[in-house]
């Protein structure tokens, strides 16, 4: 079937018509009669100033949201899509990984143990966010790329190795082999006295994902911690991976509600948290930035249509 080309013709040369109207009327405003050449200048500087400020809102906009998404695939190489716990460290924790791995978005799910803790080498001291785990799991696979010096696969348990992040270890001025002391916010009494609750570790990896993780997280076995922290064989939650980041949030709400209709009262009493909670502060400063950058350029914009109206 041929295109009907007088159809198409006559649409042309009604837009370009338009578009001289418009044009026409455009030039009408930014020129001045020679008695006012003064409000002339003001339109055509104004017609400028408006056109930067739009220039400069589309181009800030992208780079602050090239910034959110690079931040977010960078750090959720490290943290988990979603955690689920209780006020008390679980027990019976296999139900729960069981439950969670019925919904078709989790592709892992592994248990973790979590804490807080200061790290010390000479005369170097840092606090740090301890994270229990396996080497075999789904973030120990996702972060072996990101794996400068060393290997996951070193932390076994009982003998209290630990692999942390770039930035930690230039801190510290640390290198693969060196030890370093970890000291917990638990006492230990003695006959002697109370003292803080202290424990050697051999570094042996050290990772780069380019977040604030590399500055603050240390990863050690899931063994070595539950009896660094006193938990027996309990953990403090079950983490899950998702199919896709950002669908996580909807994963973990509709988890949630599973949950809350659970027969097992254990399970009715665990709580869900996504990767938005959980990092939120840093995402919530992001989008903070870009609504703040936006509304000083829309200032621009609005001051520059303002004198070409005037």
């Amino acid at each position: 079937m041929k295109p009907n080309t007088t159809s198409l013709g006559s649409l042309c040369r009604l837009f370009f018509r338009r578009l001289k109207v418009s044009a026409f009327i455009g030039l009408r405003y930014t020129r001045a009669k020679r008695r006012n050449q003064f409000i002339s200048f003001v339109s055509v500087f104004s017609f400028v100033g408006m056109a930067l400020g739009t220039l400069s809102l589309i181009v800030v906009m992208s780079v602050m949201n090239g910034f959110d998404a690079e931040i977010k695939h960078r750090l959720l190489k490290v943290v988990p899509h979603g955690l689920f716990e209780t006020q008390q460290p679980m027990k019976e924790w296999l139900n729960l990984q069981q439950f969670l791995q019925t919904h078709d978005d989790v592709v892992a799910s592994e248990p973790y143990v979590s804490g807080f803790g200061m790290i010390s080498y000479e005369r170097s001291l840092h606090g740090v966010a301890l994270q229990g785990l396996l080497p075999d799991n789904a973030l120990a696979t996702i972060l072996k790329p990101s794996m400068l010096v060393g290997s996951l696969e070193e932390l076994q348990a009982g003998q209290y190795n630990v692999v942390m992040g770039r930035l930690l270890a230039r801190v510290l001025g640390v290198t693969i082999g060196d030890k370093i002391s970890l000291t917990l916010p638990q006492l230990n009494v003695t006959p002697a006295g109370i003292f803080p609750r202290m424990k050697r570790f051999t570094l042996v990896g050290v990772f780069e994902v380019g977040a604030q993780v590399d500055q603050n997280l240390l990863l050690i076995h899931l063994a070595d911690a539950q009896k660094l922290l006193r938990l027996g064989e309990t953990v403090s939650g079950v983490s899950i991976q998702t199919s896709d980041m950002y669908e996580a949030v909807g994963v973990v709400a509709n988890l949630n509600a599973q949950l809350k209709r659970n027969d097992d009262p254990r399970l009715s009493k665990v709580i869900g948290k996504d990767w938005s909670q959980t990092q939120g502060s840093l995402f919530a400063a992001v989008k903070m930035e870009k609504m703040v950058v936006s509304l000083l350029l829309m200032v621009v914009i609005a001051v520059a249509a303002f004198n070409i109206s005037w």
